[in-house]
């Protein structure tokens, strides 16, 4: 095509500044996207789609990484990923792994896990090889997690690794829950139970007695963060 009828059929379509633009380029040799003209001009990545994960999700892993692979357990995809606070896969593994290392310090051989706020298995997952994990059982009060980590945990590990929806009611991720904080139960265990509460404090009612468990559990859990090297240890004297 000459720069002339380039220049007439640009003009026509997209107007006579973007064909002045496309025809001086052509003229010195240079390639120059315009937006609306070229198909690969460089387009923003789509929204994230921030609402909350639904029972639809439950059904869906992350589809950036080559689909699945046989006794492989999926990511989650990315919509639950980002409501359990991981912006990235990269934040997913490395939450994922420091709370494993913690955790692992203490269990022991025959040890039973029990995660309470398990959400889409982000722990869960780095336990599945450990030989003293004889038994992990994960509580949420947020069904499309549950239901997700039973699905694909189950396929797999589902002699070992199982999960439980405690319908407690929380504004955000339950609000037609039919137990309170004072009326949940959880199983009791004969074997060695090691529980996993992280980020389960934040979440709790304080008011009177509760307010007061909740400030003791923090403390201790400052102490054991302290002695794990996860906060610096206050100067001598202080």
């Amino acid at each position: 095509m000459s720069d002339f009828a380039h220049f007439r059929r640009v003009a026509t379509e997209h107007g006579l500044a973007a064909a002045l633009i496309k025809t001086l380029a052509r003229a010195s040799r240079k390639r120059v996207l315009i937006e609306g003209l070229d198909e690969d001009f460089p387009r923003p990545p789509p929204r994230r789609d921030l609402s909350m994960p639904t029972q639809d999700d439950a059904k869906l892993w992350h589809l950036g990484y080559g689909g699945r692979w046989k006794h492989v357990l999926p990511l989650p995809n990315e919509r639950m990923m980002l409501h359990i606070g991981a912006a990235s896969v990269d934040n997913f593994f490395f939450v994922a792994d420091a709370w494993a290392q913690l955790l692992t310090r203490y269990v022991g051989p025959g040890s039973h896990v029990v995660d309470v706020g398990c959400g889409c298995g982000r722990t869960a997952r780095m336990l599945v090889n450990n030989p003293h994990v004889m038994r992990f059982t994960g509580f949420d009060v947020f069904a499309p997690y549950v239901d997700w980590c039973n699905r694909f945990f189950g396929e797999i590990h589902g002699d070992r690794f199982r999960f439980h929806h405690l319908d407690v009611r929380t504004e955000r991720y339950n609000p037609a829950g039919t137990l309170t904080c004072e009326t949940a139960r959880f199983p009791r265990s004969r074997r060695r139970r090691r529980p996993d509460l992280r980020s389960v404090v934040v979440h709790a009612p304080l008011s009177g007695r509760r307010a007061r468990l909740c400030a003791g559990n923090a403390s201790r859990a400052e102490r054991r963060r302290t002695r794990d090297g996860l906060v610096p240890r206050p100067p001598a004297g202080r």
